[in-house]
């Protein structure tokens, strides 16, 4: 038998972080190993996408429901149910498991390590009334966990240079591992006007109004772009009003939220990220597997994951010209990578080598 292994998170979609998990639990699966998705949830939710697009992949999946907070009593329900079903690894997926399961002593683990991803904060953790809770997260994570940053630096608060933190890329979707890269190279000539596609959480933190502002004056300009932008969140309402103001409503197609992003990708002629904070998005490999041109921010592990990809147009964050330069230079440019170079630059993202990568942590944590 394999690692029992107990993945904790509380899903707010079917986003970066819960892609990176199912991509990681259907290959832990196929390596022995036995992985349950605990998916944590307030008492009225029904089903979580997350939950659906698990058993739709055959991962075990157990539906939590708890109410909202520091919620100590449940998770010690979770902890005697981690006991009673021989859990040895449990493996926490963003900050509210990382402190719910943080705050109890080393001797309630008996038999049990704790490992957590270090996925990064959504703008209401940003914000300064969480500094708090933001704080007593990263403390936890370097005292209490083994863990995983998707950030290769030691400037990673999650790193913080001690020998139980390491760097682990998050994995391709199993289903893209399955299927032949370089779609872009064999898909035809392009048309006009030039299209670009992002997918993003509509807060703060995606930077979703410098490539507005980016596209405004591309337009003005005259510049033939458009832009589908896949994504809900917070600002919807305020993007679509600054839209109609600015006049772009025929620039930008706002898409609303999809669980199919590579689908959404193909119809591009090139995809942009324009974040002002990441860590390691699923999208760029998704856009890297099509052979798409790729305009993004400097933040996170971007640079990292783009090492070698060409064609990739690199901006700064917060900065709506070194946008508008990066679309103009994508659009004069290379319209695809070569198949050769897509297959190179995925190498270090494929599933199998990821998984072995948290085995040999998970190992780390329970046996060191």
């Amino acid at each position: 038998m394999g690692l029992r292994v107990l993945h904790l998170i509380d899903s707010g979609g079917l986003y970066g972080a819960e892609r990176m998990l199912l991509a990681l639990a259907e290959e832990q699966i196929k390596q022995g190993l036995e992985p349950t998705i605990l998916s944590a949830g307030d008492p009225e939710t029904v089903e979580k996408p997350l939950e659906r697009e698990a058993r739709r992949i055959g991962v075990s999946v157990l539906p939590w429901r708890m109410k909202p907070g520091l919620n100590l009593s449940e998770a010690y329900r979770i902890l005697r149910w981690a006991k009673r079903h021989r859990i040895q690894v449990l493996h926490s997926h963003g900050y509210k498991f990382n402190i719910l399961l943080g705050v109890w002593p080393k001797s309630q683990f008996k038999g049990a390590a704790r490992v957590c991803t270090c996925h990064g904060y959504t703008a209401p953790m940003l914000a300064p009334t969480f500094n708090l809770r933001r704080s007593v997260d990263q403390f936890l994570v370097r005292t209490r966990y083994y863990a995983a940053s998707l950030v290769p630096t030691d400037s990673d608060a999650c790193l913080n240079s001690k020998k139980n933190k390491v760097f682990i890329p998050n994995p391709l979707p199993g289903d893209l591992y399955q299927e032949d890269e370089g779609w872009a190279e064999r898909r035809g000539p392009s048309t006009s006007p030039f299209k670009l596609v992002a997918l993003a959480r509509l807060s703060a933190e995606k930077g979703v109004e410098e490539l507005l502002t980016a596209l405004g004056r591309l337009h003005r300009s005259g510049v033939a772009v458009r832009l589908d932008l896949y994504g809900e969140g917070e600002l919807g309402q305020d993007f679509r009003r600054w839209i109609d103001s600015q006049g772009l409503a025929e620039v930008v197609n706002m898409k609303g939220f999809t669980d199919h992003p590579v689908a959404a990708m193909k119809s591009a002629d090139a995809y942009i990220l324009p974040s002002r904070s990441e860590r390691m998005p699923m999208t760029v490999l998704e856009a890297m597997f099509l052979g798409l041109p790729i305009i993004a921010t400097r933040v996170g592990a971007i640079e990292y994951m783009l090492e070698g990809y060409e064609p990739s147009y690199m901006a700064e964050p917060g900065n709506s010209h070194g946008l508008e330069k990066s679309i103009l230079d994508a659009l004069n440019g290379p319209k695809y990578a070569p198949s050769d170079v897509v297959r190179q630059c995925l190498t270090k993202f494929a599933p199998p080598r990821v998984c072995c990568e948290y085995t040999q942590l998970y190992e780390r944590a329970l046996f060191s």
